[in-house]
């Protein structure tokens, strides 16, 4: 099966919207970089300079839920866990999604702002 690490493309599952709609997940990802977050919200997790960052490139925060986990009012579900079972594990629950779809970094919430700085090192802006 495809690898998680950074440099692989994001799979595209359908997910189910806080609306009860059933989308790609590419609807929700937007056209610009993506933080996903697989049972954790980006917006709340991630240190207040990491998200800074992220959000000076446009970045859309995304909260997914697993498909055995509570699903937030704001959260969409990944109904077939679909993205669980690509990353083999929630040890590090975040992924960094350039507007191509391919993942810059994956990390924990602990690994945040080692991550931020190394992506955005790697994309070549600030």
């Amino acid at each position: 099966s495809p690898s998680a690490a950074p440099g692989a493309m994001l799979p595209q599952p359908d997910v189910t919207l806080p609306d009860g709609r059933v989308a790609r997940l590419d609807e929700i990802l937007g056209p610009s970089f993506a933080i996903v977050g697989i049972d954790a919200d980006p917006a709340a997790a991630l240190p207040a300079a990491s998200r800074a960052a992220w959000d000076r490139l446009g970045a859309r925060h995304v909260h997914l839920a697993s498909a055995s986990g509570t699903v937030p009012p704001a959260a969409a579900r990944d109904h077939d866990d679909h993205l669980t079972r690509w990353l083999g594990g929630l040890h590090a629950p975040f992924l960094v999604v350039r507007p191509d779809k391919f993942v810059v970094a994956q990390f924990s919430a602990d690994g945040a702002t080692a991550a931020t700085r190394d992506a955005i090192a790697l994309l070549g802006t600030d």
